[in-house]
């Protein structure tokens, strides 16, 4: 699983900024803090491959590749105990907890999230577990008619895990452990959003997501060629619901409304103080990580028709036509890119497994 970079040097050597040179030293350690249907799973890809790349130990889930449930982190959840002071790397899905986190990663380990617009978080999470025959709803979603309000009392009313992390699901996923947000009053959930604040380095905004990118980048020190993605599991469905469906689905998530708004200001803040050089460094990221793409699809649709052409001759020729196709750098670099979070936490957890039994 050895990453090959060197296409992507190639791409950025002309990638300069003009912010001032990080005065720590680049950071190796990081905890993502996951939400469903956010884009987490891109930032755990871009984590996961410079993890990798660098040789880095990463705290991995005992049982799957997750570690789901509404009770907080503590390290039986693990597959194995940290050595060497400390994980560096979590990018699994895990309840939320920085005091019993923080007792297996690295001291120097920086804490982020990524959160979404609650309305399209909602659809994207309604199409993901299929919580329409979930109910036995065929009408579809985004008529003005569909009874919406039914369909939230019946969201709000059910104790499965899909139920849970779409009713106010992205405060569920950082830690408020509630499905009873109808008897919380907004005051306590603004106290539980300066915990959050206070709990997390950085929150990253699914909207602004280069930007937030950029931001990333500085608080780890980290160079532009390390947070260039492919992005992960995006929907088809881009339906834009009623107007007045997409109020009623804020009031009905109003936990994770107040919770995007606090922090989508905080991002913009964050940008604000960051100096002239941002939209430069943005720019710049964008020129790259669009030369890679394009890369990245030619060589996908490369590999593609000669899969294609293989198939119309024999099995014999296309093991060898898919066997050259991996021995180039550029292709390496393009499935590196293509590798999801899951197939990281999958082959990492093999790989300490082998390990442990060989011990």
């Amino acid at each position: 699983m050895g990453l090959d970079i060197s296409s992507v040097n190639k791409l950025s050597k002309n990638v300069t900024t003009i912010q001032s040179p990080c005065s720590h030293g680049n950071i190796d350690s990081v905890v993502l803090v996951k939400t469903h249907k956010t884009a987490s799973s891109t930032i755990g890809s871009i984590i996961g491959r410079y993890g990798v790349g660098r040789n880095l130990t990463f705290a991995l889930p005992r049982d799957s590749n997750a570690m789901f449930g509404d009770e907080p982190f503590n390290s039986t959840m693990l597959l194995s105990s940290p050595d060497n002071g400390g994980f560096h790397l979590l990018i699994s899905h895990v309840p939320f907890n920085r005091t019993t986190i923080q007792h297996v990663m690295k001291p120097e380990v920086k804490y982020i999230t990524i959160l979404r617009d609650p309305v399209a978080q909602f659809y994207s999470g309604v199409h993901f577990f299929k919580l329409k025959d979930f109910f036995n709803m065929s009408k579809d979603i985004y008529a003005p008619d569909f009874d919406l309000k039914a369909f939230l009392r019946r969201i709000s009313e059910c104790d499965a895990y899909a139920c849970r992390v779409i009713y106010n699901g992205q405060m569920f996923d950082l830690g408020l452990f509630t499905n009873t947000f109808s008897d919380m009053s907004i005051a306590t959930v603004e106290a539980r959003i300066k915990e959050i604040e206070g709990a997390l380095d950085l929150v990253l905004i699914q909207e602004y997501f280069d930007e937030s990118l950029i931001l990333f980048k500085k608080l780890m020190c980290w160079e532009f060629k390390d947070i260039i993605y492919l992005s992960q599991k995006v929907s088809k469905n881009r339906v834009t619901p009623p107007k007045e469906h997409a109020a009623i689905i804020r009031s009905w998530n109003y936990a994770d409304a107040l919770l995007f708004r606090h922090f989508n200001e905080s991002l913009w803040q964050k940008i604000n103080r960051y100096g002239p050089s941002f939209e430069l460094d943005l720019k710049k990221f964008r020129q790259l990580n669009l030369k890679t793409s394009k890369l990245c699809n030619e060589r996908i649709k490369e590999k593609q028709r000669t899969v294609a052409k293989s198939r119309r001759k024999n099995r014999r020729t296309k093991r060898k036509k898919a066997k050259g196709q991996g021995s180039d750098g550029k292709n390496r670099l393009c499935a590196n890119l293509q590798i999801d979070v899951y197939t990281y936490t999958k082959l990492l957890r093999e790989i300490e497994i082998l390990r442990h039994i060989k011990s």
